[in-house]
């Protein structure tokens, strides 16, 4: 039953800009929709 293998994600290369700010207004969290995989290369 355990078939999914946990991982951690490092920190996106050139680390985060604005982590207060929603990423609709220029920041780092929240929905970024189809720009997920954009920010998984960052961290892989």
């Amino acid at each position: 039953s355990n078939f999914l293998w946990t991982f951690k994600l490092n920190n996106p290369k050139g680390g985060w800009r604005k982590k207060a700010n929603h990423f609709a207004d220029g920041g780092d969290f929240g929905n970024r929709e189809q720009y997920i995989n954009q920010l998984l290369r960052k961290m892989v």
